[in-house]
């Protein structure tokens, strides 16, 4: 069985300081990552959570990113 997790990509940063966010798939001892198309800073990102930060002042489009982040887990899974 496979498992997914969401990160932030921290071997990829871009010149903005910057992260990819990818979605690692683990299968038989076996990584693959795949970028999402979102890019967040490290103070944006919970790690626990494995979601943006829902504080505006921090990340202000929170709730969109975390919807879309949903919809992709949610695709996986299926």
């Amino acid at each position: 069985m496979a498992t997914f997790k969401l990160l932030l990509h921290s071997a990829n940063k871009r010149k903005n300081g910057s992260y990819p966010v990818s979605l690692r798939i683990t299968k038989n001892m076996k990584h693959k990552y795949i970028s999402l198309g979102l890019y967040g800073k490290k103070e944006e990102w919970d790690e626990k959570s494995e979601r943006f930060r829902c504080d505006k002042r921090v990340c202000p489009n929170y709730k969109e990113y975390n919807a879309r982040l949903d919809a992709i887990m949610l695709f996986a899974i299926l």
